[in-house]
């Protein structure tokens, strides 16, 4: 719990409403939560004991909220999906936490991983144990066998549990029933939301991105166990637009990289009210052709040009668009916050990328009572950064410019004197 209140003024603060950004604002940060923003003129009296922080005209946002990581696995260029199956269980888990620490300190303080964490790292960031950010997980993706996240070999080897953490869920299911009782095991386990293969991938051992990967029957059951249980949201692995239209019309609410999506499907998805999360940092990223299969290579420049070409026009039709990057893949942890780039090269403006990647993450992950915003009685999830992201959202993405970082008002990076020691979150982890 943090022992001090933290009073922030000379700062311009984006509030992740979209609104006109409040220039000569103030912030009052009260325990875990704000409890007052607006002009500094009108700022309350400092509680006894704050600290009163001169942010120097920066630019105060929310945290940021990333729909779509993997932090199970390290990223970047030369990664191989199968890395992980030589390495040892204990290097493998504990370079889980140093994903962990680079997500939060790179601006991503709430993060929803979409398959290799089970519920001891959500249990353990909310205890203290390790450094990161909110989690929200969901234990595997269901797969039909020889799916996306069936990753059997022909010659009978599973690397599966070497890829997750210990308690994933196994993921293979097949009919309408199948799919109903995994998705039991996964809310069993642990899990907040629930993801499901609705099509091949470019990686996947043995389909192609284009295949369906389950009828719309299977994927309605899975829809409806989701919502009977909490009301809990089902988002859909989606490449081909085969998979996209069955997925949409069993009711997913959230299209995950969504590449191949038609104007037809578009509109179908504005008709619903259904979220694209496009994995943006993904689909512009780079596969080593040296780590990879020369198929999986190949396959991945067909569907990266597909998906570069498919964004404009989700953001011209007007689909809501939630940030998600894929961090974990092509892409390494600590660089989520490139995506807001892609997102303002694809014709949003920045405002609308800062609104994507904080409000209307919140929407989605269903946390939007307690962050996403600036607003009391919200959780104290903030950025201090240099520069105005309006003029030039890059400056998000430059992690020299993020001066500070604070999870539920406790400061888990601060570049600057600011004078918060007394608020910093533990060093372990």
């Amino acid at each position: 719990m943090a022992t001090s209140s933290v009073l922030f003024h000379n700062a311009r603060i984006i509030d992740g409403r979209g609104g006109e950004p409040l220039d000569h604002g103030a912030l009052l940060v009260e325990g875990t939560s704000i409890s007052w923003v607006g002009l500094d003129r009108s700022a309350p009296a400092s509680p006894d004991g704050a600290i009163e922080v001169d942010v120097g005209g920066r630019t105060i946002v929310p945290g940021f909220i990333d729909c779509h990581v993997h932090l199970a696995w390290r990223g970047g260029k030369g990664f191989s999906l199968f890395e992980p199956v030589g390495m040892p269980t204990s290097l493998r888990l504990l370079s889980i936490v140093a994903n962990l620490r680079a997500t939060i300190e790179n601006g991503v303080t709430t993060a929803r991983d979409c398959l290799g964490l089970d519920l001891g790292f959500k249990l353990a960031v909310e205890g203290d144990l390790v450094v990161g950010p909110r989690l929200v997980i969901t234990t595997s993706m269901i797969s039909s066998t020889g799916g996306h996240a069936d990753f059997a070999l022909p010659n009978g080897f599973d690397p599966f549990r070497y890829l997750v953490a210990p308690d994933c869920v196994e993921p293979a299911a097949d009919g309408p029933d199948e799919c109903r009782k995994k998705t039991r095991e996964m809310i069993r386990a642990g899990a907040d939301f629930v993801k499901i293969a609705a099509t091949g991938g470019v990686s996947s051992p043995t389909d192609e991105p284009d295949w369906a990967g389950f009828t719309v029957e299977e994927m309605r059951a899975v829809v409806e166990e989701a919502e009977a249980r909490g009301g809990k949201v089902v988002a859909a692995h989606c490449i081909g637009r085969e998979g996209i239209r069955r997925a949409l019309e069993a009711g997913v609410l959230s299209i995950e990289h969504g590449v191949d999506l038609t104007d037809e499907l578009r509109a179908e998805m504005v008709r619903r009210g259904a979220v694209l999360v496009p994995t943006a940092v993904q689909i512009n990223g780079e596969m080593d052709p040296a780590v990879v299969l020369p198929s999986v290579y190949e396959q991945f420049q067909v569907w990266k040009q597909i998906g570069i070409d498919n964004l404009p026009r989700a953001v011209a039709q007007g689909v809501t668009i939630a940030m998600g990057t894929d961090c974990g893949i092509s892409t390494p942890h600590g660089d989520n916050l490139r995506e807001l780039v892609y997102l303002v090269e694809s014709g949003m403006t920045p405002m609308a990328a800062i609104v994507a990647g904080t409000g209307t993450g919140a929407k989605l992950l269903q946390l939007d009572a307690i962050t996403g915003t600036l607003e009391a009685g919200k959780r104290a999830d903030l950025l201090v950064v240099d520069g105005d992201p309006l003029e030039d959202i890059a400056v998000l993405a430059r992690p020299d410019n993020i001066r500070l970082v604070m999870k539920d008002g406790r400061t888990y990076k601060e570049r600057a004197d600011f004078g918060l020691g007394a608020l910093r979150a533990p060093a372990r982890g």
